[in-house]
């Protein structure tokens, strides 16, 4: 009789394990909104109005050649970090806005790769 109880019993929470298994995963997926859609592309910053100079590969060595100090960031649209930074990076060249000696210049190293291969960068993600 013991060991009658003890299949029985064993059964039984197997059974329960199996509809609780069941039913997380009936509610998970009925309440899951479905593929999420992607969200619109930013504008380029290029398009932004701000003080910093953006550059391409074929303006990129005339600029340079023209300026005392000129400050690159190569950036690309997609990196955190890049994002980050971007607000600084702004701000600092509105701070230096109208010292034509001292300038801060972007490079986006997703559409202009000229440069972005001449100083060896690579795209880490």
């Amino acid at each position: 009789m013991g060991l009658i109880r003890i299949c029985v019993s064993v059964k039984i929470r197997m059974a329960m394990a199996k509809l609780t298994v069941s039913n997380h995963f009936t509610r998970s997926t009925a309440s899951s909104p479905g593929p999420s859609t992607p969200p619109p592309p930013e504008p380029s910053w290029a398009d932004e109005t701000t003080d910093v100079h953006h550059l391409t590969d074929d303006t990129f060595q005339d600029f340079l050649s023209d300026k005392q100090h000129v400050l690159v960031m190569f950036y690309a649209p997609w990196c955190g970090h890049c994002k980050h930074a971007k607000p600084f990076y702004q701000e600092a060249a509105g701070k230096l806005k109208g010292e034509e000696s001292r300038l801060l210049a972007a490079v986006d190293c997703s559409g202009q790769t000229g440069n972005t291969l001449r100083y060896g960068l690579k795209p880490s993600g």
